[in-house]
């Protein structure tokens, strides 16, 4: 069975429906849009060397650096034991005197 050049999408045979042709034809539209957004034209650069680089290396990097990324950051670590709290915080801050607040 055929497929479409780049996301390997199976064809419909004569067979299997009465608008193959339609059907064939989107798909190889669909991969062929896809292939033009994400890997033909675009210019993705690189988070280590900042210089152009391939889809797939992009991508590599972004997986490297989200595995990488073990420590929150600051604001998350201030902000979490608040958040963890609930609401009781919320409250007692709302029900202070203005005066103190400001």
């Amino acid at each position: 069975m055929a497929a479409t050049p780049r996301l390997s999408l199976p064809f419909l045979s004569v067979g299997q429906a009465q608008k193959e042709f339609t059907h064939n034809e989107s798909l190889q539209t669909l991969d062929a849009l896809v292939a033009g957004a994400l890997i033909l034209y675009p210019t993705y650069m690189s988070r280590t060397t900042g210089h152009f680089t391939t889809p797939e290396r992009a991508v590599e990097e972004l997986v490297e650096w989200r595995d990488r990324r073990t420590e929150l950051p600051v604001w998350r670590r201030v902000l979490r034991p608040l958040w963890l709290l609930g609401d009781s915080w919320r409250r007692r801050l709302i029900e202070l005197p203005e005066q103190i607040r400001t």
